[in-house]
């Protein structure tokens, strides 16, 4: 044992509490309330590791308190590159700051569920978990992060998601650990990367896309690979995915040609007709559904089958016109009149994560799969609060209506949030019947057929000069004229295209 300097010292055992304390009785260490250990001077109440690097030490009123848990044997060590493993009664302790094992060579055995000293001297676990101290931490078998209690949970984030201390994820063919700092460490192998499929990604210089023996076809993928940059002579035929024979497959690579089969290429594949036109074996195209892709093989044509987002809604007098277990997704358009939506399907479970949106139907939903799951769909993002129709010239409108404004001529929008917003068109003055006399160098142009039993719309006259072409019509005022625009050059609406059989009864 090492001696202490400046001071005599007792060493009383204390067996009952499996402690050894330095320094009891008279000739305390270090006087008053400080402690010396090593070369080391310690504060009254303060925990620390002890020489053997597997018991705790702590000062208590200038004597030191440590455990006397029996220690591996030196050099028995455990962990990543130990071949050691410790005993059923230990645990595998490593180095204080150490939570991510990956990059730690080795820890040291310490015994499970020991007696700790009740001094309060909190450290962090590499758990997140905060321990009375190093100790307890030690005993529950758990390696310490930092001296210190433990923060408020620390989550990583990385590529657009969160992740708890110590879990672990992939990122592409990598794997990835949250550290107790919140950073994100992953390895660093060189991924393949997809090529061909329905993204159309392309590989980088120097590389290819190496396809399977369906060369691509109906939209299937490959991954990139380098072509070879020298080949060896020995002649094992191939045939390639271009329809032409190489001498061996590391020719057919260089040449960024992949292997549809082993030998020489048969005669030439046939071509195919679809939809009226004409495509050479291994052609891709799009199929006539607009969003599934075919692939021409040896005359026969093979397409994928997606099913395709369908639309509905808009002038389809059935709203609920998608296939059973599907819905209309409308956005925050809510199925106004007009406005088409997309079918898409029910979702069949959801989570219960509280994500609230507000729904077309007014009410809030937990999250957006809550809603479309019982086919509604989403007006915002978030609880509904606001009013959920709109109050326009003594109506009342859903969110999403469309209609039309006083004027009688604009549009108006019912908005979230019970808003009405309205276009601006200039419109017309009425005239004619309940209408108004329109201005110097306008006349009351009336609907064709209509001659003044309806309201009309004030119009600037026509031009002065017209054209003789399109044909006779029959004015309002029964004269015929050579056409339309002779007749509202002078002021006159249409009754009817041709020469006037019959008089029209002339409306002033």
């Amino acid at each position: 044992m090492k001696m202490y300097k400046k001071t005599l010292f007792l060493i009383c055992l204390v067996p009952l509490l499996g402690l050894l304390m330095i320094g009891c009785g008279a000739g305390v260490l270090g006087g008053g309330k400080t402690c010396t250990y090593g070369d080391t001077v310690r504060q009254h109440g303060e925990t620390f590791s002890s020489e053997d690097g597997c018991n705790t030490c702590s000062c208590d009123n200038g004597s030191v308190m440590c455990t006397l848990r029996a220690c591996p044997n030196p050099g028995k060590s455990c962990g990543m590159l130990s071949s050691h493993v410790c005993s059923a009664s230990e645990v595998c302790i490593y180095p204080i700051g150490t939570c991510d094992k990956q990059n730690v060579t080795t820890g040291t055995c310490s015994a499970k569920n020991v007696d700790c000293v009740e001094i309060y001297q909190p450290v962090c676990g590499c758990d997140g978990k905060t321990y009375g101290n190093a100790c307890s931490a030690h005993s529950q078998g758990v390696s310490i992060a930092r001296d210190g209690k433990c923060e408020a949970p620390v989550l990583c984030r990385h590529a657009g998601k969160e992740y708890k201390v110590g879990e672990t994820f992939k990122d592409d063919c990598n794997d990835c650990t949250c550290r107790e700092d919140g950073q994100v460490v992953c390895t660093r192998r060189a991924c393949e990367k997809v090529c061909g499929g329905f993204g159309g990604f392309k590989c980088g210089e120097g590389e290819f896309c190496l396809f399977g023996t369906h060369c691509g076809e109906a939209d299937g993928s490959g991954v990139c690979k380098a072509k070879p940059t020298s080949c060896n002579l020995n002649y094992a035929p191939v045939c390639g995915c271009d329809g032409k024979t190489y001498g061996n497959e590391c020719a057919a690579h260089s040449s960024g040609v992949s292997v549809r089969a082993q030998g020489k290429c048969e005669a030439q594949k046939r071509s195919c007709v679809y939809n009226g036109k004409t495509y050479k074996h291994g052609d891709s195209f799009e199929a006539s559904d607009g969003c599934n892709k075919c692939t021409c093989l040896d005359g026969g044509v093979s397409c994928t089958k997606v099913g395709c987002a369908r639309s509905c809604g808009g002038m389809d007098p059935n709203p609920n016109s998608c296939q059973r277990g599907f819905f209309c997704d409308y956005g925050a358009r809510c199925g106004a009149k007009g406005v088409e939506g997309v079918c898409k399907p029910k979702p069949q479970g959801c989570t219960e994560e509280y994500a609230p949106v507000c729904g077309c139907d007014g009410r809030t939903h937990g999250n957006a799969c809550s809603a479309h799951s019982v086919g509604v769909s989403i007006v915002h993002i978030g609880e509904c609060k606001k009013p959920m129709a709109c109050s326009y010239n003594g109506k009342t409108y859903k969110i999403g209506d469309i209609f039309k404004s006083t004027d009688g001529c604009n549009d108006c929008l019912c908005q979230t949030g019970g808003s009405v917003a309205c276009t601006q068109k200039a419109c017309g003055t009425k005239c004619g019947a309940g209408g108004y006399l329109c201005k110097k160098g306008e006349y009351c142009k009336y609907a064709m057929g209509v001659c003044g039993s309806k309201a009309g719309v004030c119009k600037p006259l026509g031009p002065k000069a017209c054209p003789d072409r399109d044909g006779p019509v029959c004015g309002c005022d029964g004269k015929m004229y050579n056409n339309e625009c002779h007749a509202e050059s002078l002021g006159v609406s249409i009754a009817h295209a041709g020469a006037c059989a019959v008089p029209p009864t002339p409306f002033p």
